[in-house]
């Protein structure tokens, strides 16, 4: 379920998967993070949350940022870029908000924030 409640949760990448979004003339490479979600309250389901970004690292893009929050402000320090695949398994501390839009009767559940699992970082 993509039904969660907003708070802060630890959760494993569970899959990648690369996209490409029509734009203009020339379609943009995009990548989507699955994440299953600890949530103590739904132990009979299978929470999920996912985050979608433009293939971009450069320095200041969104992912770029989300990347160093999880893996260190100094990860690019040693690697030019980021082999997503290998990272499947990996943990992380979310932050989850809700995200209301019209036209729709439950919220847009929304990844706020990663971090390093057990960093104790918070916002």
């Amino acid at each position: 379920t993509y039904d969660l409640p907003e708070g802060r949760y630890r959760a494993v990448l569970s899959s990648v998967r690369p996209q490409w979004k029509p734009h203009a003339n020339k379609p943009v490479q995009q990548v989507r993070l699955l994440f299953a979600v600890e949530v103590p309250s739904l132990k009979n389901k299978n929470p999920m949350a996912g985050r979608t970004f433009n293939f971009d690292l450069k320095r200041g893009s969104e992912l770029r940022c989300f990347v160093e929050s999880w893996l260190g402000a100094d990860y690019f320090n040693c690697n030019t870029t980021v082999d997503f695949e290998q990272l499947v398994g990996s943990r992380a501390d979310l932050n989850l908000i809700h995200r209301h839009n019209d036209g729709y009767d439950r919220p847009f559940v929304f990844i706020e924030a990663i971090h390093r699992a057990g960093s104790g970082t918070w916002w």
